[in-house]
């Protein structure tokens, strides 16, 4: 295990900077790493007001697995089940 951070940029429909963070988690993986940055990035996003949002990452192990991809893209659509 290491010592990590984790940071991100908010950014608005026209690519302007709206909010950043970066903050130090102590020690752990990568990927932890990777997951917190999402979660914090999204709440800020919610935080100011944010809900539609585009999340972007540069990590493929923390991209959502194929199983649940159809879910997110109904849950975009407003899809609902019971």
């Amino acid at each position: 295990m290491d010592a990590f951070a984790a940071g991100g940029v908010l950014r608005d429909s026209s690519g302007q900077w709206m909010r950043g963070f970066a903050v130090n988690l102590g020690v752990g993986q990568v990927l932890e790493a990777e997951l917190w940055g999402i979660y914090l990035g999204l709440k800020l996003a919610w935080d100011i007001g944010c809900s539609a949002v585009v999340l972007e990452s540069n990590s493929a192990t923390a991209d959502p697995p194929d199983s649940i991809r159809s879910c997110h893209s109904e849950d975009l659509l407003g899809v609902c089940r019971p």
